[in-house]
């Protein structure tokens, strides 16, 4: 075998290109000491509290609560592990429902920036707050446990309460027309009673809370195509019966037909949420049958009045006032659905 020898000169070019940064040092590639690197990381996170500010969708208190202790983390007077940096925000977004004017990538950047995961979970967690799918994927990709919980304190008029969130439930309470993102979710092993007791009722919850916020459902397949994967995964039609400060909640159809939401309502039949059914319980909302609920002359609120007909809802249930579906109607003006109702009978 007949070896070949390198010239000198392209075995130096080759040594000298390796170390090229050890032999001749730049500007760029001199060392930033950590010290001054860390300080700078903080500087940033404490502009993206600037940015919130001037975005004004948090409480001023909020704002200024965040900010002192920032402050004092930058300076270097606290020790950022020891607090939960994002419980304002956190506790604004889940019980204000205005969580869709966060500024995108937000609580993704400010992770980034230095922090602790421990404040809103694993980057799945933060993934599912923003309603990113790509996030989502990327998290999943590397190995996040899409069952993962993080408990969130949160304080008020003399005592504190824990809340446990997993990734599927700040997917179906913060973003619940992303069906994409509650599917992926599912298809990754998330799972809706996944010891969490929200979860366990997290087809009412979320409905509790389109419906206590005043949320507009800009797409009503969207909403039913998320409910059709949480019933494909084994979530209760029916919803299941916990109690809160004003009571059980009404069953999930019973929202349905108060949205009007013709194709959520179809998945509920579909799945065997029984269309007679009358909760006389009373608490939070005393209960109306589901055709007074129902009630209205628009072609979604006739169409449901069918379905819900269909489905062998007894037109003569009365409601708490004594009246059936049909004298409600006529009581409130509804032509329409009144001579529908009298024809059912």
């Amino acid at each position: 075998m007949k070896i070949v020898a390198k010239p000198l000169f392209v075995i130096i070019l080759a040594l000298t290109a390796a170390n090229w940064n050890n032999v001749i040092p730049t500007a760029d590639a001199a060392p930033v000491p950590k010290a001054k690197e860390e300080k700078t990381n903080r500087e940033q996170f404490l502009s993206k509290i600037d940015e919130l500010e001037k975005s004004g969708i948090l409480p001023e208190e909020a704002v200024t609560e965040m900010r002192n202790h920032l402050q004092a983390w930058v300076n270097g007077e606290e020790d950022f592990s020891h607090y939960d940096y994002l419980s304002p925000i956190m506790d604004y977004l889940l019980f204000s429902g205005n969580y869709d004017q966060l500024p995108d990538g937000l609580i993704s950047d400010m992770i980034k920036l230095g922090a602790p995961v421990t404040s809103i979970g694993t980057p799945l967690h933060a993934a599912c707050l923003e309603g990113s799918v790509a996030a989502a994927r990327k998290a999943l990709r590397a190995k996040m446990n899409p069952n993962a919980q993080f408990t969130h304190q949160v304080k008020g008029h003399g005592n504190e309460k824990s809340f446990s969130y997993t990734p599927l439930k700040l997917a179906i309470l913060l973003h619940p027309e992303n069906f994409k993102l509650v599917q992926l979710l599912l298809k990754s092993g998330a799972k809706p009673d996944s010891g969490d007791t929200l979860s366990q009722n997290g087809l009412q919850s979320m409905l509790v809370k389109i419906i206590g916020s005043k949320k507009t459902i800009k797409n009503p397949e969207a909403l039913a195509r998320t409910v059709q994967y949480m019933l494909e995964a084994g979530v209760s039609a029916e919803g299941k019966t916990w109690m809160g400060s004003n009571g059980a909640p009404p069953r999930p159809l019973w929202y349905a037909c108060k949205m009007a939401n013709v194709p959520l309502v179809e998945q509920l039949l579909k799945h065997g949420a029984a269309a007679n059914f009358v909760d006389q319980s009373g608490g939070m909302m005393t209960r109306e049958p589901y055709l007074h609920a129902a009630c209205g002359d628009t072609p979604e609120q006739l169409k449901i009045l069918s379905l819900l007909l269909k489905g062998k809802a007894n037109p003569k249930t009365v409601n708490a006032q004594g009246e059936t579906a049909c004298q409600y109607a006529e009581s409130k003006g509804y032509e329409k659905a009144a001579q529908l109702l009298h024809a059912g009978k």
